[in-house]
């Protein structure tokens, strides 16, 4: 799900990644199907800037080709995601699916995805969850993603991983922001290309060695960060964390002059992503263990939980 935005007009980050998946070798029961959107600008001779295009790549002779092509509509909308879901699972059914969304990503509380045509406008979590709620209404009975990625900043969060477990058995994505080369797309398709039966445990690692290999190749791996986190666990962290945060707001109402001065700087002490300073911005996103870990002094038995 690819929202070119600003990213494909500033720095033709959209069609660099096209580029690479053109070149990875696939067989012919490997398909890469993308949708396209979200951009002013597309800076090649195959996406049309004003309309929603999909495209399939698949074979060993690199082909990549139009399948559809609608109306233009904002990417950022999640009818425009569910609409696209829908056309996957109708017209390209398959043993083992995998969902990828590409573009800027802003964290657990305003979401991904910034067409650039709808300032101020990310999709949130809840309007994901909608979009996939609306085209795989039983996805608790069998889930329809063996993983869910973002090629996006910041979405490795709990709350991600709560939002996509009903639908994936793995989520891939970054804790900090993503330089502008994001994934590198051409060696892991192409590991998967070679052997399409491969575990979604080792697919997720390809996906994290590669990145940062091509981060290292561009210079930019310096604070990157990416994981594979198994969505089958979610359930027994999350139920931590709120047990986490019931004790912790317990212990503000008992004494809250002492207590959030103390959770402050255990927050602050902690390993954080997104900048959090007047000139970046603040993400309020900081590692949940390495937060735990700062606060065994004055929530002894949720921190251990956590952790």
């Amino acid at each position: 799900y690819m929202c070119g935005s600003d990213l494909e007009t500033r720095i033709k980050a959209a069609t660099g990644d096209l580029n690479e998946i053109m070149a990875a070798q696939l067989p012919e029961n490997v398909k890469v199907l993308i949708q396209t959107g979200g951009s002013t600008q597309w800076h090649n001779d195959v996406v049309p800037n004003n309309a929603i295009a999909r495209f399939v790549h698949t074979g060993p002779s690199g082909n990549f080709a139009k399948v559809d092509q609608q109306p233009d509509a904002a990417m950022s909308d999640p009818a425009t995601l569910a609409a696209f879901l829908e056309y996957g699972k109708k017209n390209y059914p398959a043993d083992h699916n995998a969902f990828i969304f590409w573009d800027h990503g802003g964290g657990s509380v305003v979401g991904a995805i910034a067409d650039e045509r709808v300032p101020g406008k990310l999709m949130t979590l809840k309007e994901m969850k909608a979009a996939f709620d609306a085209v795989y209404p039983d996805a608790q009975k069998q889930k329809p993603f063996d993983f869910i990625g973002f090629d996006a900043c910041l979405m490795a969060t709990i709350d991600v991983a709560q939002n996509f477990a009903p639908y994936g058995h793995y989520l891939v994505a970054s804790e900090e922001t993503e330089p502008g080369n994001g994934w590198n797309y051409t060696p892991w398709l192409t590991a998967l290309g070679q052997s399409p039966a491969m575990d979604t445990a080792t697919i997720g690692k390809n996906i994290c060695d590669t990145y940062l290999a091509g981060c290292q190749e561009y210079g930019t791996a310096g604070t990157v960060t990416l994981s594979v986190t198994n969505l089958e666990t979610a359930g027994k962290l999350v139920t931590a964390y709120d047990n986490f945060g019931q004790a912790a707001l317990k212990q503000a109402a008992k004494n809250i002059n002492t207590f959030l001065p103390q959770y402050g700087r255990s927050a602050m002490a902690s390993e954080n992503y997104g900048g959090n300073t007047p000139s970046t911005g603040y993400s309020n996103m900081v590692d949940l263990g390495d937060l735990a870990e700062n606060t065994k002094s004055i929530l002894p038995e949720t921190s251990s939980q956590v952790l």
